[in-house]
């Protein structure tokens, strides 16, 4: 039972892949263009684009506030003091940062392989994607 759910886990990732096999180099997320094309080659073909996204950053926002504190004032009395405290928040604050984002397609390379787009965001290899339906079924 335990193998079932496994194999229909993975066949319902197939799509994406993890690595990918090129020229005997293994190709995976986290690698530069650079080395993608050193160890792959040139692509078929790609597309370069530039993407808007909304992030989030915090930033501390502190406010001191001053409590009065009783305390001993040495000669058997009370003093009253005002002692500072320092409260701090983390403030979301949103901007829109600019993401480079080029996408290669390596073909079908013969029988039976299946071809690959791969995406890279600002310079970095973020995804792999199986094309199954453009395999070439000679």
């Amino acid at each position: 039972m335990r193998r079932l759910f496994i194999g229909l886990l993975l066949l319902g990732m197939s799509a994406q892949a993890w690595a990918w096999r090129c020229n005997g180099w293994i190709i995976e997320e986290g690698q530069t263009k650079f080395d993608v094309d050193q160890k792959c080659g040139d692509p078929q073909s790609g597309d370069r684009r530039t993407e808007w996204r909304l992030v989030t950053n915090f930033v501390p926002n502190c406010q001191t506030q001053f409590e009065s504190i009783r305390m001993p004032d040495g000669q058997g009395g009370m003093r009253v003091v005002n002692q500072p405290r320092t409260f701090c928040v983390q403030v979301p604050v949103q901007s829109t940062v600019p993401v480079e984002v080029e996408e290669w397609y390596y073909s079908d390379a013969g029988h039976g392989n299946v071809p690959k787009l791969l995406r890279f965001e600002n310079g970095r290899l973020v995804f792999i994607e199986n094309l199954w339906n453009q395999r070439n079924m000679n």
